[in-house]
């Protein structure tokens, strides 16, 4: 249903007789079902209800089980258990959860250095990250609003000196080509700031 129905059509049809609406269906993301559905709760004469497939009783719970195994956390909650999720938005890795994936990990001089960012992005974010033991640990998280390429290796200079104290620092860059009209590059003639790198570049796009 369109999100102008309900109050540009509907809502005065009933007007006269003064009759009542039933609103079914299936959450989709935080859309103006989502909003009817929270303003409800606040307006007298209204009543909300929710309701899952398995309180349904029509689908097996040895289907259900299979959904379960096939299915992202995310959706199955929408399409099962009636909840509204933001799909589609909202952070990356919606997952993500402090207390379960951030340890305390420290850089590992025999490992190399890999450095992933995006040019064309306001803010400039970027990440310092070793793959140790098979798992991809993010060191440093780098957010440059307003920025460049020479601002962002400037601060990535900064937080590395650190790590290439009295050795040669081996960076991989992995970066994405600036491909728009205001793309972020910029370079500084005769400047080499970068002494002690080791540096090996990997790009989209190429």
């Amino acid at each position: 249903m369109a999100p102008q129905a309900w109050a540009e059509v509907l809502r005065p049809a009933l007007a006269d007789k003064q009759g009542r609406a039933l609103f079914i269906g299936t959450p989709h993301g935080h859309n103006h079902f989502f909003d009817l559905y929270e303003a409800a709760q606040e307006r007298p004469n209204w009543a909300t209800f929710q309701y899952t497939t398995e309180q349904g009783g029509n689908v097996p719970s040895e289907e259900l089980e299979s959904a379960t195994q096939e299915m992202d956390e995310r959706t199955y909650r929408q399409e099962f258990e009636a909840r509204f999720e933001t799909l589609g938005v909202g952070r990356a890795y919606y997952a993500f959860d402090r207390v379960h994936n951030v340890k305390n990990y420290r850089f590992s001089g025999r490992m190399a250095l890999s450095w992933a960012l995006n040019f064309d992005m306001n803010p400039l974010c970027s990440v310092l990250t070793q793959a140790l033991n098979g798992v991809v640990v993010v060191l440093e998280e780098l957010i440059l609003p307003d920025s460049n390429t020479l601002a962002a290796c400037e601060e990535f200079l900064s937080r590395t000196e650190k790590w290439s104290i009295g050795s040669r620092l081996s960076v991989q860059v992995y970066g994405a080509i600036p491909l728009a009209s205001n793309a972020t590059v910029a370079a500084s003639p005769g400047r080499r700031p970068f002494p002690r790198w080791h540096i090996r570049l990997l790009t989209e796009g190429l």
